[in-house]
């Protein structure tokens, strides 16, 4: 129809014009766009992957493919790029349903996207201190470095002056006032020994504890009883 030498040149270029608004209107539908959601999620290049996977949580494999792959194969040679955004929209939307703050792209480059999705977060303990590595006594408490006389009995133990208590929280809401455990310098200077704390898992073994590694995700962190809480330096790293 284009073709037809009887139309005046005003006609033709009038269809060119409502050919091409048609074709885009047809191969920008091909993929969906952004989601309010998915644009918080942070795209991970190969070259910032091995902090994410060290310091963030795998939540599982996502996929982002355009609406209509047949028209996406058809016009992939005009709007490559156009066909890539809206299969990589709905990867990063499907990030997002996972509670990812995180993805990375590591197969396909075209229509059809396979990724990595990523929640970066780190573990705090009730004090809002992060968590760390640490020996459980057998008592069922943390093994702490402690203070040692001569006669090899602990002296300077933490305590609630006042009041009963196992804890400073403890202490305080019931009227006490919470007497610290002497620290190394105070308890070398009073000519005693330090006993300090099982550093590794061999030497809390050794004296019968169980070692409690970092936590490197949610399940570990939540059994030590802390929280998994989102980790904004990770983001910040990735972004400088």
């Amino acid at each position: 129809m284009l073709n037809n030498k009887n139309l005046p040149f005003k006609a033709k270029a009038g269809l060119m014009v409502l050919f091409l608004i048609s074709l885009s209107t047809i191969l920008t539908s091909c993929g969906p766009p952004l989601s309010t959601r998915a644009s918080q999620v942070h795209l991970v290049n190969v070259e910032q992957i091995r902090k994410v996977v060290n310091q963030c949580d795998f939540l599982g494999n996502v996929r982002g493919s355009a609406l209509f792959p047949y028209c996406c194969v058809f016009s992939w040679g005009f709007l490559g790029d156009t066909f890539y955004a809206g299969a990589l929209n709905e990867l990063m939307d499907n990030a997002a349903e996972l509670g990812a703050s995180h993805v990375f792209v590591n197969m396909g480059d075209g229509p059809f996207l396979i990724g990595e999705a990523y929640f970066c977060a780190y573990c705090i303990g009730p004090d809002g201190k992060p968590d760390e590595a640490f020996c459980m006594g057998e008592d069922g408490r943390r093994d702490v470095g402690f203070c040692e006389d001569q006669f090899g009995n602990p002296v300077g133990e933490a305590s609630c002056k006042g009041a009963t208590a196992n804890d400073r929280t403890e202490c305080k809401a019931n009227g006490g006032k919470w007497i610290p455990a002497l620290d190394q310098p105070t308890c070398e200077k009073q000519d005693n020994t330090w006993m300090p704390e099982a550093s590794d898992e061999r030497a809390c073994q050794e004296m019968g504890g169980t070692w409690m590694p970092l936590a490197k995700d949610k399940k570990t962190c939540e059994e030590k009883g802390n929280r998994w809480v989102p980790n904004e330096d990770v983001v910040r790293d990735l972004e400088e």
